[in-house]
């Protein structure tokens, strides 16, 4: 978890925890990260700021708190593997990576036989044999306790097929005890049962999901340079969900560098209402509104982006220029007003002249 620790902490134990564990990389989670304004704050205080949220939600609603980490528990002995930022689910179904749905061990199958196992262990309680049960709770707990995720979940498995094979192994002795009626069967196998946990049915969101396996094709489409096929594949995923807000923003620059402005601008329009304070999104758009010849509406969101809080010189250069270009040199001189350093920049001197 390392210094991303009380940002991956409040992702899944926040109220709103359904939506925040399953944030990938792009805007919505960028959205979600700016609330902690980086540009005043250090990593360390970015990090004890969003552990503090996340403490501050918890002790308003612990009942609620509580019910999540009920349900994370259920989540985290699924069968399913539930993914995080990537879905290997997205590969398998074609290509090199076929070969990995294919395998035929899965979570729910060995979960029953680790329980049985780890129990067998734990009575045993000799020679070391609770390490090997206490290291997969170790492992697993962190689990629940943050993100859900197959990435996470993966470093119990070597333990946890470990303590499925004690269980396989103890089969042939226990069977021949109680047959020759020296031992009955130790209470430890009734955890077979307990491994139907495994396949309760969960969140739907779980499953694997088309539309950003289509956005995944078209990002790798636009890096291999078919900027076509990206552009194809980009509108499929917002056919399934006209909130991808990432594809949306890759289809409108492809549409961009293709010349398709009124295209592009009717992609963006959703996406700039949704986050109106992002600084790439608005710099776009005023590039956009230029090239459209709209000199007004590139100056306004140039402004915008010049408001973005952060070091926005250039910004603000660009932003005075678009301003003396659409004739709103009283505009432009109240900005640079405002701002001596900007007013200095050489790239303005005499502008206003």
């Amino acid at each position: 978890m390392s210094h991303n620790g009380g940002l991956n902490f409040y992702l899944g134990n926040n109220p709103g925890w359904r939506e925040t564990m399953f944030l990938r990389p792009g805007l919505p989670f960028r959205k979600l990260v700016l609330e902690a304004e980086p540009h005043r704050r250090s990593v360390d205080e970015r990090n004890a700021w969003w552990w503090q949220r996340a403490k501050r939600e918890i002790a308003d609603k612990p009942v609620v708190w509580a019910s999540v980490l009920l349900t994370k528990a259920i989540w985290s002995v699924n069968n399913r593997e539930i993914p995080r930022n990537e879905d290997y689910r997205c590969r398998i179904d074609d290509g090199p990576l076929r070969w990995i749905g294919a395998l035929p061990v899965r979570y729910g199958l060995v979960l029953p036989w680790a329980l049985v196992g780890a129990a067998l262990l734990v009575r045993r309680g000799r020679d070391g044999a609770r390490v090997l049960p206490a290291t997969w709770l170790a492992l697993h707990l962190p689990v629940i306790a943050f993100i859900v995720a197959d990435r996470y979940r993966l470093a119990t498995w070597p333990v946890m097929c470990a303590c499925a094979a004690v269980a396989l192994a103890a089969i042939g002795p226990t069977w021949r005890a109680w047959k020759a009626r020296r031992q009955r069967p130790s209470a430890a196998w009734l955890l077979l049962a307990g491994g139907l946990v495994a396949w309760v049915p969960i969140d739907p969101r779980t499953a694997k999901d088309p539309a950003w396996c289509l956005h995944v094709d078209g990002n790798l489409a636009l890096m291999e340079g078919d900027p076509d096929t990206a552009a194809q594949l980009y509108r499929q995923a917002l056919a399934l969900d006209p909130e991808d807000w990432g594809a949306r923003d890759f289809l409108a620059r492809t549409l961009f560098r293709e010349g398709d402005l009124d295209g592009a601008a009717a992609l963006m329009e959703p996406l700039v209402a949704w986050f109106p304070d992002h600084y790439p999104t608005l710099y776009f758009m005023a590039r956009l509104e230029e090239r459209r010849g709209n000199l007004d509406a590139a100056a306004d969101y140039m402004g915008r982006a010049y408001r973005v809080p952060g070091d926005r010189t250039n910004t603000g250069v660009r932003y005075v220029r678009l301003l003396v270009e659409a004739g709103r040199r009283d505009e432009a001189a109240a900005v640079l007003r405002a701002d001596p350093a900007l007013a200095r920049h050489p790239k303005l001197a005499g502008i206003l002249r």
